[in-house]
């Protein structure tokens, strides 16, 4: 039975360019510390989609910016872990990744039970408008899950929940 090679003894051609992604680790860090302050910019609008149209565009810009940089460094952390699964260092990426995406989850668990809670009449009304017609179909699908939605306690409650099974 022949043994696998060591993960810096396979030739690069056979690898995973993951420099597509980011340039190097020092370049993921960076984003990873930037997607933390878009979850955290993104939690100032707990209280504000409600308000009128242009804050509920304005606010879904900023959560799911924030969501699409943390998908991004999750993905590259993920894909450094599974390359060598026995290098710490790239573990403990695919972890902070993990506890990132918990937090800001935690953070952004207001959303859902905030555009809820708009008047129908009155998001339908919101929904012509033109800072809102990109958003359309994600809330009338949010709409359509509505019997499936909690408070925003209780989402923020079971999205902080995700940090004690983010390893399992």
């Amino acid at each position: 039975m022949s043994m696998l090679p060591k993960r810096n003894n396979v030739a690069t051609e056979l690898t995973w360019n993951l420099t597509t992604i980011f340039e190097n680790d020092e370049a993921w860090q960076a984003a990873f510390d930037e997607a933390a302050h878009a979850g955290d910019r993104a939690a100032e609008w707990q209280g504000q989609l409600g308000a009128s149209a242009q804050n509920l565009a304005d606010g879904l810009a900023a959560i799911l910016q924030a969501y699409r940089q943390i998908e991004k460094v999750y993905v590259y952390a993920s894909l450094k872990s599974d390359q060598d699964t026995a290098n710490a260092t790239y573990q403990g990426f695919s972890a902070q990744a993990q506890s990132l995406w918990t937090k800001v989850s935690a953070q952004t668990a207001f959303m859902q039970p905030e555009i809820l809670a708009i008047d129908p009449d009155r998001l339908t009304a919101w929904l012509q408008t033109p800072e809102l017609k990109l958003y359309q179909h994600f809330i009338e699908n949010l709409v359509a899950e509505r019997k499936h939605v909690l408070s925003a306690d209780q989402e923020a409650l079971i999205a902080a929940a995700e940090i004690g099974r983010a390893h399992v």
